[in-house]
């Protein structure tokens, strides 16, 4: 096609030509990717008639491209002139849209508010003109907003309205988004076996359908998920496979965020040295592409994995970093687990002043999971405000925190649940529970024991048992 258009722009038919390149655009945006449309889009606009539909779709290109390679101001300032050209009188559907694609925009770059505003505005204007698709894709919008603050029963509840809409068309991608919504929303909210089908299911409509770019975000949080389930071998197929199609595409957005979630599975197999190179490349892919989400989770890994080698100030200023900018988003879901993450790095420090600083990190995560209904938050929050009582010389009041945290975990699924269970026998054993202590013991060997079980790897098993946190487990 783009051998024709270059044909045409020979024989001096310029808008013939632009009209070709269009469709090789279009084309190279679903196999060559972002680098590869974005060349042949800028000569199809250098040909177009400005103003006329075939410039606006030229437009519409660009900015997809540019989402795919991460040039976030270059996106905001097309969106701005499309909904400038786009008369809603006689374009309504596509204004719509646009306004949509500028609220996925404002998403991207963590301006929670300004998504609020406009997503709840244009569920009203799409519902008035009729338009259910996108009240559907708005309502999936919106919900983002409610599991970020991190109330996700409200969430919930905007998604179902959305399946049931996009159901009603036979909608299959908008089937597809909103089922990896309920997926992360489950997550995120410790119902991980219910998150499981919801990604499952999301998997196959995609798969079936063809859909490349829609097939690497569900294994991305396939992968993640199954690293919280203590699969790894099936998280590192996931990561293994969206990260082939991601490079075959193009797709440099979605590597920061591939590459995050596979060095969180290099930090928690035990295998640092990878993790170690995989979630640098992420920070700075992150930075590049101005994704501030994947920026503030791969500080906080970063962060952890200095925690894991002794790298105690490093970790420290890492993970205060993470933390600000989980902050400045205003995402409870990484704010708890950056509170988390310097309550442990506190203790670590062990200096009486960090670890009075690691009580009150861990109480915050505590009352932020308990006020927004993040299970995994409130009782890793007690596990750690336990260990810091007891640092403190309190340990019977670590005893009954600590003895809270494991109660909770019958009734929570939590990645790392061995970690609370061994925390949880140290805590007995000073406190002179020494059957309680046992008992703990014992729960955290058998979680290393399944995980140890579903790694087919010999060398990456061996590299899991030798890790630090796992010696120190089995050891106990």
């Amino acid at each position: 096609v783009v051998a024709i258009a270059y044909h045409l722009d020979a024989a001096g038919e310029a808008e013939q030509a632009g009209e070709m390149y269009l469709v090789g655009a279009e084309r190279a945006m679903g196999s060559l990717g972002g680098d590869e449309c974005l060349r042949i889009v800028e000569r199809a606009l250098a040909r177009v008639e400005p103003g006329t539909s075939h410039h606006r779709r030229a437009l519409e290109l660009k900015e997809s491209a540019l989402t795919l390679l991460g040039r976030q101001d270059e996106r905001r300032a097309i969106l701005d002139d499309l909904l400038e050209l786009l008369d809603g009188a006689t374009d309504a559907r596509r204004l719509l849209q646009v306004r949509g694609r500028s609220i996925r925009l404002s998403y991207e770059l963590g301006d929670l508010d300004r998504v609020e505003v406009e997503a709840g505005s244009l569920v009203e204007d799409a519902r008035a003109a009729g338009d259910e698709h996108v009240v559907g894709s708005a309502l999936r919008q919106l919900h983002m907003v409610y599991r970020d603050r991190g109330d996700h029963d409200r969430a919930l509840e905007l998604l179902d309205q959305a399946v049931a809409l996009f159901s009603a068309q036979d909608d299959t991608e908008g089937i597809w988004a909103t089922l990896v919504s309920r997926g992360i929303c489950l997550r995120q909210s410790g119902r991980l076996r219910l998150a499981l089908d919801a990604y499952l299911n999301a998997l196959e409509i995609v798969t079936d359908a063809g859909l490349s770019r829609q097939e690497i975000n569900t294994r991305i949080n396939l992968g993640l998920l199954y690293v919280n389930l203590g699969e790894y071998d099936k998280a590192r197929t996931n990561y293994s496979q969206a990260l082939i199609a991601i490079r075959n595409h193009g797709f440099v957005r979605d590597e920061a965020a591939a590459l995050v979630n596979q060095g969180h599975l290099f930090l928690v197999s035990g295998d640092h040295s990878m993790a170690q190179h995989t979630l640098t490349r992420a920070v700075r892919l992150a930075r590049s592409t101005r994704d501030n989400l994947a920026l503030c989770d791969a500080l906080l890994t970063l962060g952890v994995l200095h925690l894991a080698r002794g790298h105690l100030r490093e970790a420290d200023a890492l993970i205060r970093k993470g933390l600000r900018v989980a902050r400045d988003l205003g995402h409870v879901y990484l704010s708890i687990q950056g509170s988390l993450c310097l309550a442990a790095v506190c203790l670590a420090l062990g200096t009486h002043d960090a670890v009075r600083e690691a009580l009150e990190h861990a109480q915050l995560a505590t009352s932020l999971g308990t006020e927004r209904g993040l299970g995994w938050g409130e009782l890793k929050g007690m596990s750690l405000s336990a260990q810091a009582h007891l640092e403190l010389g309190d340990p019977e009041t670590a005893l009954g925190l600590s003895q809270g945290a494991v109660d909770r975990l019958s009734e929570q699924e939590i990645e790392d649940a061995e970690s609370v269970w061994a925390r949880h026998a140290s805590i007995a054993a000073a406190a002179g529970d020494a059957d309680g202590a046992e008992h703990a013991r014992s729960r955290a060997s058998d979680i290393v024991e399944r995980i140890k079980a579903n790694i087919g790897d010999g060398k990456a098993r061996k590299r899991y048992l030798q890790s630090p946190r796992i010696r120190a487990i089995l050891e106990a």
